[in-house]
């Protein structure tokens, strides 16, 4: 007895950890590169019930309350029979023994409301736990009161809630999580309830989210399914049909081997504003996001399906939204966003009638894939919605449909001031439709498709901000902005829109090109402080487009004062002449061009010796498609400022009839030195109280380079009559001829 007591134990401990290293080996499957993350599988956990939990191994009769931290369901069926009610309080763990299950008899009750921060746990007590590990929460029968599941979290069952007809079920806001028998037929929440509300839940790492059958009237909102073996949301043809008048609305459903929302056989079930993607990874079975088999009056309204399929493209997956069996009372497939990279999006086959589509925004990326595929012989009615391509039928629609009126993308304006207006919308009547929002905004720097979100590109400048999001209607706006430093561009330019979808279109602006140029007149290209320097400024518009507000500055330099001009002649006003002169106009058409004349002069000898260059610029408020031409620089004008130096030298004693030498030496000190020589006007010595030597003239020095120094001397004979003290006074003059000015 002991022997085979102990090889018992031995192969259930053996089993146990082949069990867990087969179930953690499976589990471990690497997820495929191009695809988030899915939650983690379950390890085995050591969940065993902790000491001192209270046995629970008979059913519960009478109104009963778990109030203690912890119970061990030790038995394998606990049932709350008819007539009782079990209350589970916040916090409270419930373990399950292997096989067991917690059993609601007909006209029982269960309510177990946990709190956000004291849940209600519903778990397995095997020391390794498993999915599967006991069988759930069974409700029996259509007859009974409500039943209250909240704030719990329901994990290692085959089926987390198991509902055989009862009503008004309130499931909110629970967790659960690996609950899986292995054959397909497990899940989080499986069987037939009606006009219950399931709201609020976290599913994943679960067989099925939901599986339903018969099931009329419910709420299923606000859930997320994920990391799911089978489908998000199961309505199964099975026994009396799949539901009628459901309303699946606002859930996320991702990461699912089979479909994300299967509807079979049933009438008035509404599928609304739910986030699908990443489901149908893995099954070989017909499946879509959104599967419609014999489907009557379903609503498949403003949902957002993205990233389905296979990565591989090689299994059941038909479609994102797959319609089929339609044999009367036809179907509403509107305001959807769908984005497709592996097939079809919309797919019509084997019905009498075809779905309603409008409003919907569609791209198919696959290779021989189409917007919408209906392989029927009835005309689809298929206006107001987005077609990628821009022009439908072409390369979006396979087969007979009404496709007008449909959305366009366009960019209708681009102004001068680099202001784009981009549209995506079509036209009824007098109004206007555009694409829909997704049911979970997007920031416009999200990668997730968008359909409303369209990125701006040019092969010249750049936009601000780069992707713009579509109100609602179907306006947006950017604003083409040019650096200073660009280069010109010869070739035209193109401004590009490009939707969810990938598909562009293009436009070419119109821009003005405005051009200046400056040029000295004054030849040579030489000034003397007081003189005047007179320029020519010419202004034109090369560009296909007029520029409002025109500018022109020029810069005046360094000892430089405006004295007139002739703008106003030629449609130019003035608005200042210090520092810099400034002219205004209204604007410049395309192809306009003009001159006027300016007049400076050299106000100061601070520029003295400089060569002073104005620098004149065109502005204006629009965007050009070249910066370059917008500036030019006359010829740089040299200021001349002549100068001379003369000294005489003699001895400084003398008597009466000495004669005496006196040295003349006269220098040009002017500036610069490139400056044009000196021409000799005359050269005087005059006494004082005496007649002096008188002129000098031709004694030479008649022309002196800017920088040298001319010498000659001069005998004289002191008479007897001189003056005592002999004084004479020199004088030099000169003449700059270029200027006749002299010096």
């Amino acid at each position: 007895m002991y022997k085979r007591t102990f090889a018992a134990g031995i192969a259930v401990l053996l089993a146990v950890i082949f069990l867990s290293v087969l179930y953690l080996t499976l589990s471990s499957s690497p997820v495929a590169a191009s695809r988030p993350p899915r939650a983690p599988s379950p390890a085995a956990a050591n969940a065993e019930p902790p000491p001192g939990c209270i046995a629970i191994n008979t059913d519960i009769a009478v109104p009963t309350e778990w109030i203690s931290p912890c119970y061990h369901v030790a038995t394998t069926t606990v049932s709350v029979l008819t007539g009782a009610a079990l209350t589970v309080h916040p916090g409270v763990a419930v373990y399950f023994a292997p096989a067991s299950r917690l059993r609601v008899a007909e006209n029982a009750t269960l309510n177990a409301v946990g709190m956000s921060n004291a849940p209600i746990t519903f778990t397995s007590a095997a020391t390794f736990s498993q999915p599967c590990d006991w069988e759930g929460i069974l409700v029996d029968s259509e007859s009974g009161p409500g039943l209250h599941l909240a704030h719990a979290t329901v994990e290692y069952a085959c089926a987390g809630l198991n509902v055989a007809g009862r009503r008004y079920l309130t499931v909110a806001n629970n967790v659960f999580r690996y609950n899986s028998k292995g054959n397909g037929s497990g899940g989080a929440v499986l069987g037939d309830t009606d006009y219950s509300v399931i709201t609020g839940n976290t599913i994943y790492s679960c067989e099925n989210g939901f599986h339903l059958n018969e099931a009329g009237g419910n709420k299923i909102a606000a859930n997320h399914i994920y990391s799911i073996t089978g489908a998000g949301l199961w309505f199964d043809a099975g026994g009396m049909g799949g539901g009628k008048d459901n309303t699946i609305h606002a859930n996320v459903i991702h990461h699912c081997g089979a479909d994300g929302v299967r509807l079979e056989d049933g009438e008035g079930n509404e599928v609304l504003s739910n986030t699908i993607h990443h489901v149908m990874t893995n099954s070989a079975d017909d499946g879509a996001a959104i599967y419609l088999l014999e489907q009557k009056k379903a609503v498949v309204r403003g949902n957002h399906l993205y990233a389905n399929g296979p990565d591989d493209g090689d299994n059941g997956y038909r479609a994102a939204v797959y319609v089929t069996g339609t044999h009367d009372l036809k179907n509403e497939i509107t305001g959807n966003t769908i984005h497709d990279i592996v097939a079809d999006v919309v797919l019509y086959a084997n019905s009498e009638i075809t779905p309603d589509v409008a409003y919907n925004a569609l791209c198919a990326q696959a290779a021989g894939a189409y917007e919408l595929r209906n392989t029927t012989t009835v005309e689809a009615e298929a206006g107001r919605n987005y077609w990628s391509t821009n022009t439908p039928p072409t390369g979006s629609i396979s087969g007979p449909a009404n496709f007008t009126p449909w959305i366009t993308l366009s960019i209708p304006t681009i102004d001068v001031y680099g202001n784009v207006t981009v549209t995506l919308r079509g036209r009824n009547g007098v109004t206007f439709f555009t694409v829909p929002r997704t049911p979970t905004a997007l920031p416009v720097s999200s990668t997730i498709p968008n359909a409303r979100k369209i990125t701006l590109t040019s092969n010249w400048g750049y936009f601000d901000p780069q992707a713009v999001l579509l109100d609602d209607d179907g306006l947006a706006t950017a604003r083409w902005m040019i650096s200073p430093t660009v280069d010109p561009v010869t070739a035209p330019i193109v401004v590009t829109a490009t939707d969810f979808c990938g598909a562009p279109i293009t436009a070419t602006p119109k821009s003005p090109d405005l051009a200046i140029t400056k040029t000295t007149l004054t030849t040579p290209a030489q000034a003397i402080v007081g003189g005047l320097i007179a320029y020519r400024i010419d202004y034109a518009n090369h560009g296909d487009a007029a520029a409002p507000t025109v500018l022109i500055t020029d810069t005046l330099p360094l000892g430089v004062q405006w004295v007139t001009d002739t703008a106003a002649a030629v449609g130019w006003t003035r608005t200042q002449t210090t520092p810099h002169v400034i002219w205004t106009r209204p604007g410049l058409d395309a192809g306009a061009h003009g001159s006027f004349l300016v007049t400076t002069t050299i106000a100061t000898t601070d520029a003295c010796g400089l060569q002073v260059t104005n620098r004149v610029t065109i502005t204006s408020a629009a965007l050009e498609r070249r910066l370059d031409d917008n500036t030019d620089q006359a010829e740089p004008v040299t200021v001349l400022c002549p100068a001379i130096v003369i000294t005489k030298t003699g001895p400084a004693l003398s008597k009466a009839t000495d004669v005496h030498t006196y040295i003349y030496e006269i220098a040009n000190i002017g500036v610069p030195s490139s400056a044009s020589p000196l021409a000799l006007e005359h050269i005087s010595d005059r006494g004082v109280g005496w007649s002096g030597l008188g002129d000098l003239t031709a004694h030479g020095c008649i022309t002196l380079a800017t920088g040298t120094r001319c010498t000659f001397q001069v005998s004289h004979t002191v008479a007897l009559t001189a003056p005592d003290p002999l004084v004479n006074i020199v004088t030099a003059t000169y003449r700059l001829p270029v200027f006749d000015q002299f010096v």
